[in-house]
């Protein structure tokens, strides 16, 4: 009688043995590994998407693209700034399009230049905050450059329809105690997720 008809007769196998442990831990460090890696590159991706979301936000407002710099915006979207609130894409469109408003007759008729950044932001599922700086550059007459303004920003940003969007953001310009008021998340997120940088420095399982 063989010994493999000898197991299956006694219905006993032989105990797991110290590869067949290596290999099971070896398969669920993969899946961990795989996991934490989807989770990386997703958070990579909105990061990327929301980054772009405010390149946008600037060109629509430098090239007077009054559709598209509203849409940046949610529909119930809101604007907290020192000039008052606005909300609403209607109010958004017609803050660039009309042709006697701030944005034509001090901003975009000159020339101007809206950057964003760097930011600090996080995202959990549909949903995100960001913190950072904007600065609006105007050309002047001499053909020189100056700052228009310069503020402080958080913005809560929404996903919707398969797209992130600004769901509300609040601006102060920069001046004595106006960053505490409006940076108020950076500092409790700390650096980024543990899992993601640990992901980044973990290489091949040891040999044993």
């Amino acid at each position: 009688m063989s010994e493999s008809t000898e197991i299956a007769m006694s219905g006993s196998a032989a105990p797991p043995s110290a590869e067949d442990d290596r290999l099971t831990g070896d398969a669920g460090n993969t899946a961990e590994a795989l996991i934490a890696l989807t989770r990386l590159v997703e958070d990579l991706r909105d990061r990327e998407q929301i980054r772009e979301l405010f390149t946008r936000y600037g060109l629509a407002a430098d090239t007077g693209d009054a559709r598209e710099w509203s849409e940046t915006y949610a529909a119930t979207g809101t604007y907290d700034g020192v000039g008052g609130r606005m909300t609403g894409r209607a109010q958004f469109f017609d803050a660039i399009d009309n042709p006697t408003g701030v944005h034509k007759r001090d901003i975009e008729c000159f020339g101007s230049l809206h950057t964003t950044g760097p930011l600090t932001m996080r995202i959990d599922g549909d949903s995100a905050w960001a913190e950072g700086y904007a600065i609006v550059w105007i050309r002047s007459a001499d053909a020189s450059y100056r700052v228009y303004s310069m503020s402080y920003n958080h913005w809560d940003l929404q996903r919707s329809g398969g797209k992130w969007e600004i769901f509300h953001r609040r601006s102060r310009p920069v001046s004595p105690g106006a960053a505490t008021a409006v940076f108020t998340e950076w500092k409790a997120a700390g650096p980024l997720p543990g899992e993601l940088s640990s992901l980044t420095r973990r290489g091949p399982a040891p040999v044993e």
